[in-house]
């Protein structure tokens, strides 16, 4: 099995176990990072995170198969893809890719 098969799925299990956790944690640092927060800033930060998740991407496919940086750094995210839908499959509440990139 690929490396980053295995993250994957280590992440998977990581977030199916522990959707309930999961769910708790967003419930604990919700009013710290979101609430009194105007939506202009919340929009911007969710923009910054996301174009950093997506230019973090294009490194990987442009650098991972000849720097072992950019590789393990691949494993990073995919198990964090993993631990997003490992929660996905069991949590009873959702929760956007974004709150998954900030916490």
């Amino acid at each position: 099995m690929k490396n980053t098969a295995m993250a994957y799925a280590a992440g998977y299990l990581e977030g199916a176990f522990t959707a309930e956790y999961i769910w708790e944690q967003y419930q604990n640092v919700l009013p710290w990072f979101f609430n009194k927060r105007s939506d202009a800033v919340l929009n911007r930060t969710r923009q910054f995170f996301i174009d950093q998740d997506a230019w973090t991407r294009q490194m990987i496919k442009k650098h991972s198969p000849s720097d072992p940086l950019w590789r393990h750094i691949e494993y990073i995210i995919a198990q964090t893809d993993g631990l997003y839908d490992g929660y996905k499959s069991k949590a009873k509440q959702g929760l956007s890719p974004y709150f998954f990139l900030i916490s």
